[in-house]
């Protein structure tokens, strides 16, 4: 045994804290990546919330932006659960700080998955929604677009594109949980 008495106190070896300090880690970890994953569907639903109500009764631009907003979150909560998962299963050593490092990381670890990829580049698009100069063209009627001015090129938004989306990033949903847990 590695615990020695002396007087009233029992102290512990170095080896003994180490893993005691490895296994709170290790707790944390699971813990981080249960809280990312519940964040990450808390967003989602929100935002289906705004897709399939807000959009179909108001019919504006803002709703879109708000919807845009709502995926770059989940994709940010999702991002977190991967790398916390990957840092558990010592596929990373750290996780980064900023975001777009963030982003990298995660297509380090899914070099040949294009549902990684597609969603990485929307959520380039969706993280920078507030900066780009925006143009709703019919809102409040059936064919409600908005025009997004990137810095390379002209993006339409209107409501096939965002069902599109819906359906990619649903299914990016299955699989950042099937990964994850």
């Amino acid at each position: 045994m590695l615990l020695k008495r002396t007087r009233n106190f029992v102290k512990v070896s170095k080896k003994q804290k180490s893993n005691k300090k490895r296994k709170k880690g290790i707790k944390a970890l699971k813990e981080k990546t249960k809280m990312s994953l519940r964040e990450m569907e808390k967003q989602f639903k929100r935002a289906e919330h705004l897709f399939y109500t807000s959009l179909k009764y108001t019919k504006t631009g803002d709703v879109i932006v708000n919807i845009l907003k709502r995926w770059c979150e989940m994709i940010e909560a999702s991002i977190e659960a991967i790398l916390e998962k990957a840092k558990k299963k010592k596929q990373i050593k750290e996780i980064p700080k900023a975001p777009l490092k963030k982003r990298l990381a995660v297509l380090k670890l899914f070099p040949d998955e294009p549902l990684v990829k597609q969603v990485m580049d929307l959520y380039l698009i969706f993280r920078n929604v507030d900066k780009y100069r925006k143009i709703a063209e019919h809102e409040f009627r059936k064919n409600l677009t908005l025009h997004i001015f990137t810095e390379k090129d002209k993006l339409s938004i209107n409501f096939d594109k965002i069902n599109e989306w819906h359906e990619l990033i649903q299914a990016y949903l299955k699989f950042v949980k099937s990964y994850a847990k």
